[in-house]
């Protein structure tokens, strides 16, 4: 599934500088996976699930045990 959007984060001075475009905000998306990920405990690898279904790819975590 392809959406035309791109982004890319680049390190300058110290700071960092994301540039985006297309139809789809995939920077805030990608913040959006991390504080969740976060408020989630910060899990490792292991308690990571890969779904890839045709039209469909899922990245999930199990919860706080």
């Amino acid at each position: 599934m392809e959406s035309g959007s791109w982004a890319a984060l680049r390190r300058d001075k110290g700071r960092w500088i994301v540039r985006e475009g297309g139809p789809e905000p995939l920077w805030r998306q990608v913040e959006d996976h991390i504080a969740r990920w976060r408020a989630d405990g910060s899990p490792g690898l292991d308690r990571f699930l890969i779904t890839v279904a045709p039209g469909r790819r899922t990245i999930t975590w199990a919860a706080r045990p």
